[in-house]
């Protein structure tokens, strides 16, 4: 649908958002430990693109577990019991990468949930630039009517729909990944805070979703200029917390499944 321009929808989805977020529940990334051995070998340099869709900056917790490669520790229901797929079976997202996603953004508010400060709505606590963004809503932030959604609370009482356009969504940040260039480092391993990473698409994809494509890539050429070296006291101050939340989400959805296998 007829929308933002990507300039535009780079300012609604990255680094321009004045509100803020919750908090990482996922135990993000805050010191670094020894150094660990590992593959410490360069990928390619990653282009200069627009930026892409993703929440805007939220502060970074303190140390949570030391498990290298645990989405979460829910259990992927809403307080309804609703998992996503009891709600939208069809959805080319597996259940699994929804249901870890849900557990670090909206956990127990379910398909209800409403973040007053941000204005993040629903089970994937979707921000008005990512509606924007799938055309549930225009420019001017009112609701389009797609899919016979024409209000905060329809989107809040539809799940399908929520399952719907988180879907597309993901489908979104995975060409903003690919235009950024992001994507040229997948198998690249990070020597990383917590523990060694090996970039995958899922992990990019959670890392879009929470900080966007650009400062995702914008991360990896940080790393890249450092051997692939995880260390917090060199990353740029203003970029600090957004490096360890994107740390944080590539740690914990690497080994995560992001596609259903198509059926023949």
């Amino acid at each position: 649908p007829a929308g933002p321009t990507i300039k535009t929808l780079g300012q609604n989805l990255f680094g321009q958002g004045k509100a803020s977020v919750p908090p990482l529940r996922d135990g993000a990334e805050s010191t670094r430990p020894t150094p660990l051995s590992g593959a410490q070998a360069k990928g390619p340099p990653a282009p200069q693109t627009p930026q892409g869709a993703g929440r805007p900056p939220a502060p970074a917790q303190g140390p949570g577990t030391q498990t290298a490669h645990a989405p979460s520790q829910g259990t992927g229901k809403s307080a309804s019991g609703a998992t996503a797929a009891s709600v939208w079976p069809g959805s080319p997202i597996t259940p699994q990468f929804l249901d870890a996603l849900h557990d670090l953004e909206s956990q127990q508010g379910n398909y209800q949930a409403v973040d007053p400060k941000s204005g993040a709505l629903g089970r994937y606590q979707m921000l008005p630039g990512a509606l924007i963004d799938t055309g549930m809503k225009d420019g001017q932030g009112n609701w389009t009517g797609r899919l016979d959604i024409h209000s905060k609370q329809d989107f809040l009482n539809n799940p399908s729909v929520q399952e719907r356009v988180i879907a597309e969504y993901l489908a979104k940040l995975e060409k903003y990944l690919k235009g950024s260039g992001a994507t040229t480092y997948i198998g690249q391993q990070i020597d990383g805070i917590k523990a060694k990473i090996t970039i995958t698409m899922p992990g990019l994809v959670a890392a879009a979703h929470r900080r966007g494509a650009e400062g995702t890539r914008q991360y990896l050429q940080h790393l890249q200029s450092h051997n692939w070296q995880s260390d917090p006291s060199t990353f740029p101050e203003k970029q600090h917390d957004m490096f360890l939340a994107i740390e944080t989400r590539l740690r914990l959805f690497e080994n995560e499944r992001l596609h259903k296998i198509p059926r023949h």
